[in-house]
């Protein structure tokens, strides 16, 4: 039972900090830009973190190149939607499993262990599904990294 709540723990813990991580990049250290502005990324690859890729279409392709930007800034918005949408479904799945959890644990204090053990059950397959869900629609670096490459 303890590691079931060890496991619970390390998972809430652990969802904020992916996010804080990837919104903490600066703009400076990430980034391979060629030193003209408005002129397409070196390193497309060097892309892969939605909050600097915004960053740097707002400081440096917007002043610079409003017809790049027109065509970019709809294709990073889109992709900033999905990331939106994913992590909406992860945190409903938490709530959930948190609260059929807690439930699961109430039904166990009063003897009906049956009911106790499926809840454990589904709580553990709604948050595996949920976080199957948001691996599937988060959008990945290279999504991120195709919006600045160029066409060969």
């Amino acid at each position: 039972m303890k590691a079931l709540w060890w496991l619970v723990g390390a998972l809430l813990l652990a969802l904020p900090s992916v996010g804080a991580a990837q919104a903490g990049r600066t703009l400076d250290a990430s980034w391979n830009v060629d030193p003209h502005p408005g002129t397409p990324v070196q390193d497309p690859d060097a892309v892969a973190d939605l909050g600097a890729a915004r960053r740097y279409l707002e400081r440096e392709i917007r002043p610079s190149d409003p017809t790049r930007y027109r065509v970019l800034d709809p294709e990073l918005t889109h992709l900033e939607s999905m990331t939106e949408a994913a992590d909406g479904v992860v945190w409903t799945t938490v709530s959930l499993t948190a609260g059929s959890l807690g439930t699961a644990i109430a039904l166990a204090a009063v003897e009906q262990r049956e009911s106790a053990a499926i809840l454990f059950g589904l709580s553990g397959g709604v948050l595996v599904v949920g976080l199957l869900i948001q691996a599937i629609f988060r959008p990945s670096r290279d999504d991120v990294a195709n919006v600045f490459r160029i066409p060969r």
